[in-house]
């Protein structure tokens, strides 16, 4: 059994199953009507505690709203949503290559 009853619709049955009850016991609505009504508002109320009515069956159709996908939350705790950990990229060494030394045109080779 699905629940196919939103809250508003839940909240609109209980009213008037109220609404029904009060005008058999004043007496407004009396007779066969008012037993009808009465079986009505018991329905309407045991539909709405249980968030299901049968007769949305067979025409497909729900009250409920679009539920929003909910993040998913770290074990034990129930408060922080589940996160991968961060992998850093593997960086390669990176060789130091010596300094060019530059010989001065000027100087002249020494004879021994």
């Amino acid at each position: 059994m699905k629940i196919n009853m939103g809250k508003v619709d839940r909240i609109i049955r209980v009213i008037v199953a109220a609404l029904f009850v009060v005008l058999f016991l004043t007496k407004v609505i009396s007779g066969i009507l008012g037993i009808i009504l009465l079986v009505l508002a018991g329905i309407f109320l045991i539909t709405s505690f249980i968030s299901f009515c049968p007769l949305y069956l067979p025409f497909g159709l729900s009250t409920l709203g679009k539920k929003k996908p909910e993040p998913k939350k770290a074990p034990h705790t129930g408060s922080k949503p589940v996160q991968k950990p961060v992998q850093k990229p593997i960086q390669k060494p990176v060789q130091k290559k010596e300094p060019i030394q530059v010989k001065k045109a000027t100087q002249k080779p020494q004879k021994p």
